[in-house]
C-alpha cells in the first residue's frame, strides 16, 4: 500500500478548522485515494459508504479541487505538498506531468517558439561568426544577445505552462479561453520574436517580469484563443 506525507499542521489551518467533521473526512479521503498525480476518480457511492450523510459543497473547497470532468477531479495542493515543483528530468515527476497532459490538467512541455527559432537561425549563425572573428566575448545578457533573450523567453513560457496551479487559476479567470493556446499565440507572434526582444529592450529594466508579460498577453484580445463549445453549450476542456 502506498505511503504518503501528511501535513500535521492542517489541524491548525483556519480553512480546515472551518470545515464540518464530514468535510474534514472527505478532504482526508481525497488525499489518501487520489492517484500519485493528484487525480481522483470520482466515486460518490464509495464516499457515501465511508462518510454517511455527507453532502458536497463546492464553495467549501474553492481553489483546492479542480473538476477536470464529471468523473475526474484534480487536487493541486497534493502535488505542491508531496513533490513541490515538478521537474521533467525526474522519472516520477515526468510520469506525473505525462498524466496531467493526458487528463488536460496542463499542456505538454513543448516550446511554442520553435518556429521563431528557425526563422532567425541564419541570423544567429552570422552573429556568432562575427563574434568569433572579433576574438570572442564574455557572457552576455538578454539585452545584448537575442539568443539569450530567446532562451529566457522559452524558459518562462515552459515554466508557467507546466505549472498546474497557475494554469488552473488563469482558467478560472478566463473560462472561455484556451489559456495555453492564447499564451502560445502571444509568444509565437510577438514575444518570442526579434520584435518582442526590441520592445523589451526599450524598457529600463535589468530583469524581465515574465509573469506580468504573460498575464498582460492573455488579457489582450488579439492573443485570445477561444475554446470550442460542445453540443450542450459547454466549453470543451
Amino acid at each position: 500500500m502506498a505511503k504518503r506525507f501528511t501535513a500535521t499542521e492542517k489541524w491548525n489551518d483556519p480553512w480546515f478548522s472551518d470545515l464540518s467533521d464530514k468535510e474534514k473526512l472527505f478532504w482526508i479521503y481525497l488525499l489518501d485515494n487520489c492517484n500519485h498525480a493528484g487525480i481522483w476518480d470520482v466515486n460518490w457511492r464509495l464516499i457515501k459508504f465511508h462518510i454517511a450523510g455527507f453532502f458536497y459543497k463546492a464553495e467549501s473547497f474553492k481553489d483546492r479541487i479542480y473538476e477536470i470532468s464529471e468523473s475526474k477531479w484534480f487536487i493541486p495542493k497534493f502535488i505542491d505538498f508531496q513533490y513541490g515543483e515538478l521537474n521533467p528530468e525526474n522519472r516520477v515527476h515526468s510520469s506525473i506531468i505525462m498524466i496531467h497532459q493526458k487528463e488536460g490538467v496542463c499542456k505538454p512541455l513543448i516550446s511554442p517558439l520553435q518556429g521563431a527559432k528557425d526563422k532567425d537561425k541564419d541570423q544567429d549563425k552570422e552573429k556568432d561568426q562575427v563574434k568569433d572573428k572579433e576574438g570572442g566575448v564574455g557572457e552576455t545578457g538578454w539585452r545584448e544577445d537575442y539568443a539569450t533573450y530567446e532562451k529566457e523567453c522559452e524558459s518562462a513560457f515552459d515554466s508557467f505552462a507546466a505549472n498546474p496551479a497557475w494554469m488552473i487559476q488563469r482558467q478560472e479567470f478566463y473560462p472561455h479561453l484556451d489559456i495555453y493556446q492564447s499564451m502560445k499565440k502571444a509568444f509565437v507572434e510577438f514575444w518570442g520574436t526579434r520584435a518582442g526582444w526590441e520592445h523589451k529592450k526599450k524598457k529600463h529594466v535589468k530583469t524581465i517580469d515574465w509573469e506580468k508579460t504573460i498575464l498582460n498577453a492573455i488579457s489582450m484580445k488579439s492573443n485570445q484563443v477561444y475554446k470550442v463549445k460542445t453540443k450542450d453549450g459547454a466549453y470543451a476542456r
